[in-house]
């Protein structure tokens, strides 16, 4: 009986079609080998037809894209504000002070953004 190895190619002429029997070259048992290719092809499979039948399953909605734009568009302030805080302060509660503005100002639009995403999911 003649046996390709399914992971190294290698051509046993002299095999004997055993299910524990192993290549001589690499040493990997063929019937293991051969099932672990069949579970992957399976698993690709199932993965591309998954890909298939919903391609923006999980492409943001219109509400969600305007949420997720007000955070970025929060956080760009909150660095602005940052920035001007540590440059015109002139003591250490007003540069408090500015660093919870700036805080506020990035994370209540991601909260925002978060709440809008998991409203929106199908």
């Amino acid at each position: 009986m003649v046996i390709t190895c399914p992971k190294c190619q290698h051509t046993n002429d002299a095999a004997t079609g055993k299910p524990m029997e192993t290549c001589p070259q690499c040493g990997v048992i063929y019937a293991r080998a051969a099932l672990a290719q069949a579970q992957q092809r399976q698993a690709e499979t199932v993965r591309s037809r998954v890909r298939a039948a919903a391609p923006e399953a999980n492409a943001p909605g219109f509400v969600e894209r305007v949420g997720w734009y007000l955070c970025l568009s929060g956080a760009v302030l909150a660095g602005v504000e940052l920035a001007w805080t540590f440059a015109k302060a002139e003591s250490a509660p007003q540069q408090a002070a500015g660093a919870a503005l700036a805080l506020g100002l990035a994370a209540i639009p991601y909260c925002f953004a978060r709440a809008l995403q998991m409203l929106m999911r199908r």
